[in-house]
Parts: C-alpha cells; structure tokens; sequence
C-alpha cells in the first residue's frame, strides 16, 4: 500500500506540499482519502491513476478524482500567494498616471 494516500497533518506540511483529499467510493461507500500533495514532483494524473489502481476503479472515476485533485491545488495555491490584484492596486498607487509622464522623459 503506497504511503502518499496516509492522512496527512495540518500544520507541519512543508510550504511545497499541499494538504489534499478525494472522495473515492471502497465498499459500497464513498470515502475520503487524505494525503499531501507535493508540487514539485506529483501530478493530478499520476496521482489519480494510482488511486484508481490501488482502489480498483473505472476511468470515469479517474478523471473525477484527477478533477477534485486539480480543483484543490488550484484552490490552495490561490489561498496561499497574494493578491495580484491587491499586489498590483497597491503598487500603482504611488506611481504617476502614464499620460503624466512625456515619452523619455526621466521619472520625476
């Protein structure tokens, strides 16, 4: 049984490693499975596709656990930069409006 589906912890995961789960029916039921997911070297496609086999499903159910891994990476990659839109509104606020400045002319 491979050790990347292990529950994860919360708050020591390295700043690479996302903490990640799927759904993925065992039984009869569906059950969620837990592990972290580390950017450098998984992908939502391997991943799945081991999941799958360990657990014994169809493809259909590997593109659903690929598409809940992806929503979830993207989700926690969002959560965790900082707002272009903040980064950028913040910047441009102390900076001249461009119609200001004449072409080649140095910064005031």
């Amino acid at each position: 049984e491979g050790g990347r589906m292990a529950a994860a912890g919360g708050a020591g995961v390295p700043a690479k490693e996302l903490n990640v789960f799927v759904h993925v029916p065992v039984q009869g039921a569906l059950k969620k499975i837990e592990f972290a997911y580390d950017t450098s070297v998984d992908s939502p496609d391997t991943l799945a596709h081991e999941m799958a086999a360990e657990f014994g499903l169809s493809e259909e159910y590997t593109a659903a656990i690929r598409e809940e891994i992806v929503d979830q990476v993207r989700a926690s990659l969002a959560a965790r930069a900082p707002s272009t839109a903040e980064a950028g509104a913040s910047a441009g606020a102390h900076e001249p409006p461009a119609a200001a400045s004449a072409p080649g002319a140095a910064p005031p």
